[in-house]
């Protein structure tokens, strides 16, 4: 079965359409954290999936053992495809943040003080990192754990679409 977009030929055949929830995981820890919210909901269409990410925080907050590891969550409803050919970080997204200490040399793998843009992206095929850049120069850094490590209540949403496997 499936749906037709546009004419019954092959090229028009989605054949698979699915909503679901999944569950964001952090990577590292060497605690278990409280939290207020951590939930993700996605929409795959064919190979394309769309998902929404949030974690917020609560009393006890995250710790990691390696605080210079690159912070990821895990948990993707589908694997991403392989890179080739499916762009930057095999996705797209926009994050939205609050009392997160993201910016400056210590936060990020790159070490530049004027990180402007948070950007979410995958790894590994099934892991979220989050990309951190620069308004002053070129260059791109990976979010680290220490930026979140036993930080105050933090709170971080992220829209993306990547192509599953």
């Amino acid at each position: 079965m499936g749906i037709y977009v546009g004419g019954t030929g092959s090229a028009n055949h989605i054949d698979d359409y699915e909503e679901g929830f999944w569950t964001p995981s952090i990577d590292g820890l060497s605690n278990t954290p409280s939290f207020y919210n951590i939930f993700g909901n996605y929409t795959r269409i064919g190979r394309l999936v769309k998902i929404h990410g949030h974690i917020q925080v609560g009393g006890t907050k995250p710790q990691f053992s390696t605080l210079n590891d690159t912070f990821k969550v895990s948990g993707l409803p589908f694997n991403s495809a392989a890179a080739n050919g499916q762009g930057y970080q095999h996705c797209h997204g926009t994050s939205v943040w609050q009392q997160l200490n993201w910016c400056g040399g210590q936060y990020s793998s790159y070490g530049h003080n004027d990180d402007t843009v948070l950007s979410p992206g995958i790894s590994n095929l099934n892991k979220v990192h989050f990309t951190t850049c620069g308004q002053a120069v070129y260059y791109t850094g990976n979010l680290i754990n220490r930026a979140v490590h036993n930080n105050t209540g933090w709170n971080l949403e992220w829209d993306m679409s990547y192509i599953s496997a």
